[in-house]
């Protein structure tokens, strides 16, 4: 018995003693590796460089080394695992590459991985097409006539194109695609041949050829109304400009003649021209306007187009009250030519109201109104005039703002069905298209474009934008001091050239429930407009809605944020 006993015993203490030396820290299992791409054996471009991917790890350690090669030169880079090398295309030669990794744990075992990939010239020819002349094609010599070619690289890129006239290279030609001009008479009558050319950057080359033959032809000359474009409306008050052209490819144009309602305009004798419409010649209805045009040897020409005059304004009614609006078109906009004066509710104008500490609510004011009644609001003079005052709530009526204050608006808001609350950017369309039809003898030059939506600062030619869109009455003096001295302008009357009618509506402010603003009240009278956009970017400390106004300025001014939603501004709708 103490013989087996005095076994056991040693043996237990074998095997204690083994275990100790395993925790010293030296891993018994090798590492493991790969090289995860590219694939063993894959057949890879010359001209394009090499992704190398590879991995390691290690169950009972850390991986302490690793060893990439190339061409079994080691890649100072790779150092660690996961690893992506790139080897590039100019570094690479056809024929076979043995890429190799190896790995040490910190343990001192090793692991290795090895692949071969074949490196080849893959490159294949470009492509090339004479798109025109068509082969066979027979041209007037007397005129010009132009070359069309395009192609790609296929492989690599394009490093050379070459054009020629039977042995005539045309230097000019050097790029894909290309469009070139032959001047009438360059060559005489006679057979060609054209041929295009093209090498890409791999050496590989591809051709094109069509035949033509250049022969004596008279052409019939060409015609074109340029503008305005066939079906186009324009008020009354739009500044109407018929533009044309024309050519005769193997002579020249002898004699123009333009026709309003078959009626010559003398002034028009040549082509091109442009030709102002007389106030007299824009009555309503249907406008035809003919231009003919005569070349050398007597053939003759026609275009034609049809316009029509509108009425300055036209009306639309909101069947939700039967409130009946006027309208006007502005550029491609159609816009409500007055204030929006849908009023579902009235909530009370005067201080103590209180209305501001409701969270997104919707309100409803009437200028100078302090009650509660529909009917009775409906009944002032201030709400047939300037319509109703909407706080950003009932702007927006239950609509998610806009994030692009410049994009077309996608808010109904208050508006009827068909009609939308404008955005910033389609202001902005405004603006610019009123910009476009002021002379640029009536601009000043100003440094500082602030209140614009692109908010740049540069010298600029203004034009007092907000004067043609103003009433003639119920403004005050808008400016003074720096404005008054360098832009006398702003206090001119307005003059309301294309019907907008914008009056001095008011506002509505929520820190001080009043009015402000109206009609004759204040020296400096403005207007203001919602915007279904909210900033918490621009001025974080106090974010808001967007607005637009007519201020002391001769542009629309943008309040890109930080407008207290409760205030209470007008809106103007604009068709869908």
């Amino acid at each position: 018995m103490k013989k087996i006993f005095f076994s056991f015993t040693l043996l237990s203490l074998l095997f204690v003693s083994g275990c100790s030396d395993d925790e010293g820290g030296n891993s018994s299992n090798a590492p493991e590796c790969s090289i995860t791409a590219p694939a063993d054996g894959a057949v890879l471009d010359l001209y394009e460089d090499i992704v190398i991917k590879g991995t390691a790890s290690d169950s009972d350690g850390t991986i302490a080394k690793v060893v990439l090669t190339v061409g079994g030169k080691a890649v100072a880079e790779v150092t660690e695992v996961p690893f992506e090398q790139t080897v590039a295309a100019k570094d690479l030669k056809e024929g076979t590459l043995k890429i190799g990794l190896s790995v040490e744990d910190d343990g001192g075992n090793t692991a290795t991985d090895e692949i071969t990939v074949v490196i080849q010239d893959q490159s294949e020819a470009p492509v090339c097409e004479i798109i025109a002349p068509a082969h066979g094609d027979e041209l007037n010599v007397f005129a010009p006539f132009t070359i069309k070619g395009e192609g790609e690289a296929v492989s690599g890129e394009i490093s050379k194109v070459t054009l020629k006239i039977n042995d005539d290279v045309i230097s000019g030609v050097i790029t894909l695609p290309f469009e070139h001009t032959v001047a009438a008479e360059t060559y005489p009558v006679g057979a060609y041949t054209i041929t295009l050319e093209v090498e890409n950057s791999r050496g590989k080359i591809a051709k094109d050829m069509v035949a033509i033959t250049l022969a004596d032809k008279n052409i019939a000359p060409v015609c074109s109304i340029d503008e305005p474009a066939d079906g186009t409306s324009f008020e009354p008050t739009d500044a109407i400009v018929v533009k044309g052209t024309g050519s005769d490819e193997d002579g020249t144009i002898a004699k123009a003649v333009l026709k309003i309602n078959d009626k010559a305009v003398e002034s028009v004798a040549a082509v091109p021209f442009e030709y102002t419409f007389t106030d007299e010649q824009k009555k309503p209805g249907n406008v035809k306007i003919t231009l003919e045009v005569t070349d050398n040897n007597g053939k003759t020409a026609v275009d034609e187009v049809t316009i029509v005059i509108l009425g300055q304004q036209r009306e639309f009614t909101d069947t939700r009250d039967g409130k009946v609006y006027k309208t006007v078109k502005l550029g491609e906009q159609e816009w409500f030519a007055e204030n929006l004066a849908y009023l579902p509710q009235v909530n009370p104008g005067a201080e103590g109201s209180e209305d501001s500490g409701k969270e997104k609510a919707p309100m409803y004011y009437v200028y100078n109104y302090y009650g509660t009644d529909v009917f009775e609001a409906k009944a002032t003079d201030e709400y047939k005039k300037t319509g109703v005052l909407y706080n950003y709530w009932a702007t927006l009526n239950g609509e998610e703002p806009m994030a692009d204050k410049l994009a077309v608006s996608t808010v109904q808001g208050p508006c009827p069905d068909g009609w939308h609350v404008p955005s910033m950017g389609e202001w902005w369309t405004l603006s610019k298209w009123v910009a476009e039809q002021i002379p640029d003898s009536e601009g000043v030059m100003q440094v500082d474009s602030d209140g614009t939506p692109e908010n740049s600062s540069e010298t600029r030619l203004i034009k007092n934008v907000i004067r043609k869109l103003k009433t003639p009455n119920g403004w005050s003096a808008m400016a003074s001091g720096f404005w008054t001295e360098e832009f006398p302008d702003c206090n001119k009357p307005g003059t309301d050239d294309y019907g907008f009618g914008g009056y001095p509506s008011g506002a509505r402010y929520s820190s001080d429930p009043a009015f402000y603003y109206y009609a004759n009240e204040l020296s400096n009278t403005y207007l203001y407009f919602w915007v279904p956009y909210w900033d918490a970017v621009t001025f974080p400390s106090n974010p808001g809605g967007g607005s637009v106004s007519f201020g002391v300025k001769y542009e629309l001014s943008f309040n890109r944020g930080g407008t207290e939603p409760n205030r209470g501004y007008s809106i103007r709708c604009v068709k869908d």
